[in-house]
């Protein structure tokens, strides 16, 4: 059995692991923005923003079966170029003005494209995986280098997004073979759910992952495939308890190199003991090459960070590294999206 701390990280891990976003970031938003692809919904959930986040069953990462929480985005470079949120807001009065049962369909008018995506995440390092399926209009996301410091509160709501059905969707090449079954919402629409749920391995290293639908009411019949990314593994700073790094210093981060599309460096503010917790406050995202196994974090953003420290202690910090890889093929004008993606997390503590 994990012990709380290890529930905890991998939650936060959870978070950074995946995302996609409308907005571009700023220094005022509680979400975040990015990825680095131009088609994309909402947050697809498990990335650092909003939403609430259960110890097991995160169901999505996206894929929180909280539905009511998907964060709203994950800035540039983020871990999910593609996808949509599983949030609902296809609710509301049937026609005459009767409120229709909770489980009964509400009809939302199909629009003129969507994203099927089919997101597996892990977190070796915990262990805890997640997969999920959402079926959403595209967006634009933007694709700006370098790292952005973002006010986040990590338990803030999402807007919900309306998802829509394209039939049963099937995924193979994982430790398990997959089946997302489409099921009315009067909140969301349609809902997927992973059956059997992911256990703590979703993939091996390099495995070929392949999604499938035979197509549904909304959405045609597709193939689309990836490569399973390579585990991340942080060399600088060490993963162990008790390294410290000073707000006035440049932070040095550095990892094995991979060949993913994407790769997200988060820098958060968190208690560190009992549990590892994310805390609200200002974080840095970070886009960076996986193939250049490194990546600075200029000092100022370091401090803004630590910027109220818990002295004599320090400020509590993660740091996580996320390596994403995603398959994408067009239908018309729609597109279906397999996302796969790994992470480690490191502990600091900032100090002056």
């Amino acid at each position: 059995m994990r012990s709380a701390m290890s529930r905890s990280w991998g939650v936060l891990l959870t978070f950074s692991a995946i995302g996609c976003a409308d907005p571009a970031p700023s220094e005022e938003a509680d979400g975040g923005g990015g990825g680095n692809a131009p088609i994309g919904g909402e947050g697809l959930g498990a990335t650092p923003f909003g939403g609430t986040f259960p110890d097991q069953d995160l169901g999505v990462t996206g894929g929180q079966p909280n539905t009511g929480g998907m964060p709203p985005s994950l800035p540039m470079g983020g871990g999910l170029p593609v996808g949509g949120g599983a949030g609902g807001g296809a609710g509301g009065v049937a026609p005459g003005g009767v409120e229709p049962p909770p489980d009964a369909m509400v009809p939302v008018e199909r629009p003129p494209a969507l994203v099927a995506a089919v997101v597996l995440t892990e977190q070796p390092q915990v262990p805890l995986a997640t997969a999920a399926a959402t079926v959403t209009p595209p967006g634009e996301l933007p694709n700006q280098p370098g790292c952005t410091v973002v006010d986040v509160d990590p338990n803030a709501q999402a807007a919900p997004t309306p998802s829509y059905d394209a039939g049963v969707l099937r995924v193979s090449g994982t430790a398990s073979a997959l089946e997302f079954v489409p099921s009315p919402d009067a909140a969301l629409g349609t809902r997927y759910q992973a059956s059997p749920a992911p256990g703590d391995d979703v993939f091996a290293d390099g495995a070929m992952l392949t999604a499938s639908g035979a197509g549904g009411p909304q959405f045609p019949a597709f193939e689309v495939s990836v490569a399973a990314p390579n585990r991340v593994v942080v060399q600088e700073p060490r993963a162990a308890f008790g390294e410290t790094s000073s707000v006035g210093d440049d932070l040095v981060i550095r990892w094995t190199p991979g060949q993913a599309e994407s790769l997200l460096v988060t820098l958060l503010p968190a208690q560190l003991v009992p549990e590892v917790q994310p805390q609200r406050g200002k974080w840095v995202f970070c886009a960076a090459a996986d193939a250049s196994g490194t990546i600075t974090i200029p000092a100022d953003q370091v401090a803004a960070v630590g910027d109220e420290p818990d002295f004599p202690f320090g400020q509590g910090a993660l740091i996580i590294v996320t390596r994403t890889r995603v398959g994408t093929t067009q239908i018309g004008p729609d597109t279906a999206a397999i996302t796969a993606s790994t992470s480690e997390g490191v502990p600091v503590t900032l100090v002056q």
